[in-house]
């Protein structure tokens, strides 16, 4: 929900818009960021690295904003791209199969890589499990081409998504009986029957 974060990722999304173009975006938007800071955004890459209209066009009538329904948007998606943090954990919960990305400027990404050690995964049903449930696509591995092949793995390779499930069933039999699990799934619940 970090800004830098949501400027790095969201260029990247957009781009993947034009990989699926049958497919139909949802953006769910962080509390605390305001609407116009995506808006500057979408309009910057739409008229930086898009010279066609009809892209843009398309780019533009498939893509909604959305705030406050994050869990709805995740309960009745296909797929997810969803940046590392507690979204990555409420997909898994939730249930929808997700690729996670991060991202940051490089002095901080370098920064970063040298502070934590050790650490096989940066999302949380990942360390949960200690596995990959799904693909953790970080820094100069997060591209627009990388993270549409792991779209396409998960709506296209039916076997695929259901050990993405499976793990998520996991996750969600090791947090059944804390009290923060009970919180998050009390708040998703109350989201989804919100909407």
């Amino acid at each position: 929900s970090r800004k830098g974060e949501i400027a790095y990722l969201l260029p990247r999304m957009l781009k993947v818009m034009e990989y699926f173009k049958e497919y139909r975006f949802l953006l769910a938007t962080a509390p605390s960021i305001p609407d116009n800071f995506y808006h500057k955004i979408i309009e910057n890459y739409l008229n930086k690295k898009v010279e066609d209209n009809s892209v843009k066009e398309d780019i533009i009538k498939r893509l909604t904003l959305l705030r406050d329904q994050t869990y709805s948007i995740m309960k009745h998606s296909d797929a997810a791209i969803i940046n590392s943090g507690t979204a990555s954990l409420e997909g898994a919960l939730i249930g929808v199969p997700q690729v996670v990305g991060y991202g940051a400027s490089e002095i901080t990404y370098q920064i970063a890589k040298r502070l934590v050690k050790g650490i096989k995964y940066i999302s949380l049903a990942n360390l949960i499990l200690n596995k990959q449930i799904f693909k953790e696509l970080i820094q100069h591995d997060c591209t627009p081409e990388i993270i549409s092949k792991e779209l396409k793995e998960i709506l296209y390779n039916v076997e695929y998504r259901n050990r993405m499930k499976e793990d998520y069933q996991k996750v969600r039999e090791i947090l059944g009986g804390g009290g923060a699990s009970d919180a998050i799934a009390k708040a998703m619940i109350e989201e989804i029957h919100k909407n």
